[in-house]
Order: C-alpha cells, then sequence, then structure tokens
C-alpha cells in the first residue's frame, strides 16, 4: 500500500479553524489536499522508499508487526486516518489477502509470451490519472493441477 500508493492525493479536507502545519499557517476554511505519494515516498523517513521491503513494518525477528503509534507506522496513511478514514480499509486489507491466497493455490498467473515485454513495477513508472495504474499488459492464467 505504501510503495504503490494507488491515489496520490487524499481526498481534500477543509480547515474548520485557523491552525498550523508545522511552519505553516492555514487559515480557516482553507482547502488542504495531503499528498500521498509525496509522504510514502520521502527519502527522510524511509531511507530507501522505492525499494519493496515489508520488513520494515515488523519488529525483529519478524513475527510481530509495529504498533500502531511507531513513527513509521503513523507516515503509512494508504486509506488515510482520523475520522474520515476509508470505510472499506478492513475490508479490503482482509479480502485482498483471502483473494491472493486463493489464487496462489488455484491457478498459475504467467506472461502471455516470454518473449513480450512485461511492464515495469516500479511505482515512479505509473501512469497518472485520478489513481495510479501500470501500462496495458496480458497474462496467462492456468488451473493449478
Amino acid at each position: 500500500f505504501r510503495y504503490t500508493t494507488v491515489l496520490p492525493l487524499a481526498i481534500p479536507h477543509k480547515a474548520l479553524c485557523e491552525t498550523s502545519i508545522g511552519d505553516y499557517r492555514v487559515p480557516r476554511d482553507t482547502v488542504v489536499w495531503c499528498n500521498l505519494w509525496g509522504l510514502h515516498h520521502d527519502a527522510h523517513i524511509w531511507g530507501d522508499p522505492f525499494t519493496f521491503r515489508p520488513e520494515r513494518f515488523l519488529l525483529p525477528g519478524g513475527k510481530e508487526v509495529l504498533a500502531a503509534d511507531h513513527p513509521l507506522r503513523k507516515c503509512l496513511l494508504a486509506f488515510s486516518a482520523g475520522p474520515r478514514v476509508c470505510l472499506g480499509e478492513m475490508f479490503a486489507q482482509t479480502r485482498m489477502l483471502l483473494l491472493l491466497g486463493m489464487l496462489m493455490q488455484r491457478v498459475n498467473i504467467l506472461p502471455e509470451s516470454t518473449r513480450q515485454q512485461q511492464p515495469s513495477y516500479d511505482a515512479r513508472d505509473m501512469k497518472l490519472g485520478g489513481v495510479l495504474f501500470p501500462a496495458p499488459f496480458k497474462v496467462r492464467v492456468t488451473e493449478r493441477e
């Protein structure tokens, strides 16, 4: 969820009162956009943001996930945060795990052709629209025996 950041910008919010974000003064009624792409790919926070390392969210030993108040977890806003957190977060996470597990058990997913150039999975190469998406590609799905 951090690496690809499907939604590069969070939905806009409006400041209900005058406030500040870091050193910036934010007047009341200002529309604020959160740049999730920038947050999720900030080298000051992640060190190597374009390296896929899921273990960065695990405690030493790899059996437990970092607590929600850990600084890295606080910088992961794939589903937003606070009272306007995405209503579908738990549904998306559990369903994705179940769907991926089911697919891995039942089918092989391979490139349509070994000669065909496959699209890059690097998030920087994805196309920007309302969401980020990879270049078109074709796959071959075969049932496992």
